[in-house]
């Protein structure tokens, strides 16, 4: 697993999320997570991942629980294009 820095890592994460969105409507941090582990990537901090979706051009659109074992379930936003 290769660890990035943070500002790198949420620049991905960003993209990804936009071409995510582009064919299904909808992201969540389950979906990026995904693509993290295809491409066995990480931040350097957890923290990096709450960035992902605060530029503005997003919106909650829903919630459910998350599918990833390290998050036990926790609840997660779905998100879409503002």
């Amino acid at each position: 697993m290769k660890t990035l820095p943070n500002d790198q890592f949420i620049d991905i994460m960003r993209s990804q999320a936009r071409k995510i969105f582009s064919k299904s409507g909808r992201v969540c941090a389950d979906d990026l997570r995904t693509y993290c582990g295809q491409h066995e990537i990480r931040p350097e901090s957890t923290n990096a991942w709450g960035c992902v979706f605060k530029t503005g051009d997003w919106r909650p659109i829903g919630y459910r629980s998350s599918l990833t074992p390290s998050r036990k379930g926790g609840v997660q936003r779905i998100w879409a294009r503002a």
